[in-house]
């Protein structure tokens, strides 16, 4: 894959939350990526209406969705002003590497639970704490506790600083893009309330994304 990039091919890269940047760390090294293998949380920067501190939120105004040929698109139809990720991992591209969604000092990497934890996360939203749960949205939740309920600790794991969910990179006459996120190209509902996830969700450009990188690691984005 290395060589076929560097040759001129293309590579889009999508490793989510812990577990998966693990089974794509070996990969994502042979083009110089980091992946941290963990769930990424922002205090700050984060959806108010979902409430959970892992699905981030990049905008031009908070400075954390950064100019590139990918966000500016082709013309102001395809400009990018606003991008949601839902519970990631951080990533750190090498020298060179331009950043599409900056992670603020603010954000935090957190470990995968233990299985102990899980379980006394999922008791607690059984009895109706789901909301100060420390399982990451999704990960093995009873009825009626909800991704949205759900949320990482705010005083858990380390710093993601310097680290971004979104990148992209000439690599020799190719191009590669490496997001530390999955559900942010997908269409899904959750939850009994059918909560929206991703491309589907209403107030954001992830769509616009989706297509403005095919353009882009295809060559008709300059």
């Amino acid at each position: 894959m290395r060589d076929r990039v560097k040759a001129g091919g293309s590579l889009l890269l999508i490793a989510d939350h812990a577990p998966m940047g693990a089974a794509n760390q070996i990969l994502a090294r042979r083009f110089g990526v980091d992946m941290r293998s963990a769930y990424t949380s922002d205090r700050v920067n984060y959806d108010k209406e979902s409430g959970n501190n892992s699905f981030l939120v990049y905008t031009r105004d908070n400075g954390l969705l950064m100019n590139h040929p990918i966000t500016k698109g082709r013309d102001p139809s395809e400009r990018i002003n606003r991008v949601m990720t839902f519970t990631g991992q951080s990533i750190k591209g090498p020298e060179g590497s331009a950043v599409l969604l900056r992670l603020a000092d603010t954000a935090k990497d957190v470990p995968p639970p233990s299985q102990a934890d899980i379980q006394a996360a999922i008791e607690r939203a059984r009895q109706g704490g789901g909301s100060q749960g420390q399982v990451p949205p999704g990960m093995n939740l009873p009825p009626g506790a909800t991704a949205a309920r759900v949320q990482l600790p705010e005083n858990a794991g380390i710093s993601a600083a310097g680290r971004a969910q979104g990148i992209a990179m000439g690599f020799g006459k190719g191009r590669v893009v490496v997001l530390g996120e999955a559900a942010m190209l997908s269409a899904q509902l959750a939850g009994p309330n059918g909560m929206k996830f991703g491309m589907n969700r209403p107030g954001i450009d992830n769509r616009q994304l989706a297509l403005n990188i095919m353009h882009w690691i295809s060559g008709l984005l300059k």
